[in-house]
This record gives C-alpha cells, sequence and structure tokens, in this order.
C-alpha cells in the first residue's frame, strides 16, 4: 500500500486500505475502486489521505486491525458520555477497560505508528484528536515509569482533558482564522473541562488538572493561570506534549496540518521553554513520525516508499528504495535507516511519487 493525498487524480485506483471513522464504521472498503463521487464523500468528510494500492507496495502493511479496534472502542465510549452529559461508573470502567487495551497494544508493538496521524476526518476532529492524546500521553507515561493504575488514570484523564471543548464546537468549526475574542473564550475550555471531570464525571483529581493545565507552559507563557515550572503537575506536562503534537498534524477549518516530522520538529523547537524537554525526548524517541507507506526522498536522492517501522526508533523506519539518485528505477530492496548512514536518511517527505517515477513505473508494468 501507499499513501497518497486525496483527490481527483486518483479515481480508478484501488483502496489499499479500508477507510473508516474513528469509531469504527467503515466508510469504504479495501479493494474499492475509487470514483468521482466517492472521492468528493471523503474529501467532503474531511479526508485528506488514502492507502491505495500498486505493484511496487502491494505487500506493504500499515497499522494493526487490533489496535485500530481499541482506539475506536475508547473513541465510542467517550462519545456515549458527551452525549449523555455525565461519566458515570459504568462508562468510566469502560474507558479503562479500552485505555487498557492501547496500553497492552503499545508495549506489544515496535514504535508507536504513526498510522494515528495519517488518515483522519476534519469532522471527527474532537474524538480523533481526544483518542491520539490518550495514546501518545501512554507512550510518555510508560516511558517515565508510571506503573499500571497511574498510566490508566493518565490515559482517561488524556481522553477527557478536552472535554471542555464540546461546549465551544461551533468556534472551532468556524471557516477561518480566530478573531482575538474567539480565542479568549476558547481559552475558557480548560476550567470548564476541569469542573466536568471532577464535580460532573466525579473522576480522579489528577485527570481534572490535565483538563485544567494541559496549556499551560514552563516558562508562564501557557493558560488559564501563567503557572511556571513545576507548578505544571507532571500529568500535565504529558497532556500538553501530546495535545501540541496531534493539534499540529490536525487540520483545522482556520489552518492546515502539518506532516509528522515537521509537527515534530517544532515540538522539539519548544522543549525545555514551554514544554517538558526530557517528556519530548522520549516522545521523538518512541513517536514513528514517517508513516508506514509515505513516499520519501533520501540525501543520496534515491526515491522509496516507507515499509516498516523498526524498533531502531521513529525516525529510522525501513524504506524500500525504488530509484537511483537520477530517478531510474532499480530492482526493489529494503535498508533499514540509521543515523550512522548520513546518505540514507530522509530529506523530506513527497506528496506522491514524482511524474517520471510514476511514468517508467507505467512502462515496466
Amino acid at each position: 500500500m501507499r499513501l497518497e493525498p486525496l483527490s481527483r487524480d486518483l479515481a480508478g485506483s484501488k483502496l489499499a486500505r479500508s477507510v473508516t471513522t474513528v469509531f469504527g464504521q467503515v466508510l469504504l472498503r479495501a479493494g474499492t475502486t475509487l470514483t468521482g463521487r466517492y472521492i468528493d464523500n471523503l474529501l467532503d468528510r474531511g479526508y485528506g489521505r488514502v492507502y491505495v494500492e500498486d505493484e511496487v507496495s502491494a505487500d506493504i502493511i500499515g497499522q494493526d486491525a487490533r489496535s485500530l479496534e481499541a482506539q475506536s472502542d475508547a473513541a465510542r465510549i467517550l462519545r456515549q458520555a458527551a452525549v449523555a452529559g455525565r461519566l458515570d461508573g459504568r462508562r468510566v470502567a469502560a474507558m479503562e477497560r479500552a485505555v487498557g487495551s492501547i496500553i497492552a497494544e503499545l508495549r506489544a508493538s515496535t514504535p508507536l505508528s504513526a498510522q494515528l496521524t495519517a488518515l483522519r476526518a476534519a469532522c471527527e476532529y474532537s474524538f480523533t484528536h481526544a483518542v491520539n492524546v490518550c495514546t501518545y500521553a501512554l507512550v510518555m507515561g510508560h516511558a517515565a515509569g508510571l506503573g499500571p493504575a497511574d498510566l490508566s488514570v493518565l490515559g482517561v484523564g488524556a481522553l477527557l482533558q478536552d472535554v471542555g471543548n464540546l461546549r465551544y464546537v461551533d468556534v472551532w468549526n468556524r471557516p477561518g482564522p480566530l478573531t482575538p475574542a474567539e480565542y479568549e473564550t476558547l481559552k475558557q475550555h480548560t476550567v470548564d473541562g476541569y469542573h466536568a471531570v471532577l464535580n460532573e464525571m466525579h473522576y480522579d483529581l489528577r485527570a481534572a488538572h490535565m483538563a485544567y493545565q494541559h496549556h499551560e507552559r514552563l516558562d508562564g507563557s501557557g493558560y488559564p493561570r501563567g503557572l511556571r515550572g513545576g507548578q505544571v503537575l507532571l500529568f500535565a506536562r504529558i497532556g500538553a506534549v501530546a495535545d501540541t503534537f496531534d493539534a499540529l498534524c490536525s487540520r483545522r477549518p482556520h489552518r492546515p496540518d502539518l506532516r509528522p516530522h515537521v509537527a515534530m520538529r517544532l515540538i522539539k523547537d519548544l522543549a525545555g521553554s514551554q514544554l517538558d524537554g526530557e517528556l519530548v525526548h522520549r516522545f521523538s524517541e518512541r513517536a514513528c513520525i514517517y508513516p508506514t507507506g509515505a513516499t520519501v526522498l533520501l540525501e543520496s536522492g534515491e526515491v522509496g516508499i516507507v515499509a516498516a517501522q523498526t524498533t531502531a526508533g521513529g525516525q529510522w523506519p525501513c524504506v524500500r528504495i525504488l530509484t537511483d539518485p537520477k530517478l531510474h528505477l532499480v530492482v526493489p530492496f529494503e535498508v533499514g535507516l540509521s543515523p550512522a548512514n548520513p546518505a540514507r536518511q530522509i530529506r523530506r517527505v513527497l506528496p506522491s511519487l514524482p511524474a517520471a517515477v510514476r511514468q517508467r513505473l507505467a512502462q515496466a508494468s
């Protein structure tokens, strides 16, 4: 499979992976031939990329379906709580089970899959964002040595840290940039979320403080109270890193999304000043910032497709090389990227295979 930007140019291509909502509903199944109508419907829902089949990437496989199921369970439970307006004991237990499944998947897998950020629908932002933040937070919490009970609270707190935003959906979804007045209004979601988690849902105080403090910054530039350094609790510092990264990767009505590797570079720039430097370091070591199936240009000039994630860390995947530096086709071979080989490092992610490469592949088939 190969990750491609969604456009009318893909009409006639076959989906390599099903397109699903964050809640697990299948919109288009793998193997479906894309038509103009299908593409327009996906674009209207806010999808920006899909996985398509081709001969050179037919055996490349993305995120495990079990991981997607665990994340969908968490999103469904969160939606049920949002619709009901409360989080009773039954839903808390269900949310903790969903978090437990995500924890088990993370422990069993290689570095965190970037498939979380590869496919997303803008219309489901609130729930997709919550599940992604939960997963990223659990990665950092596990790396920081938190035990099972603390990880469970951290995961549920991450799912709920933006619950206050549900009161401002119309503002978030309005096209165009936010006005200063709208931005000030949206800051209130931290206070609303704190009261919702603690007083309405009667959940753990640490989770409530994730809602309250996840926009605080170590240099005092955050909100709502302008806390500094150690005044920001560990759970909230974790939530801040996860929230910032996923927000940068998300396409919103008022701004475009960034590719994961660009977003990671930006949060590294904030490490030690606004964001916890140690947490950012641990996260960057474990987050796969080049999604499986992405087309990449190496420093050598070779073009390839990310074939698999490895235990070497998120920025060192296995790449299937398709061309030489002059974009002539070669017999495909795979190489694990490494900091020890500067020529075989990723220069940039390409939106698609270069036209010359596509033409040569078509001629060779």
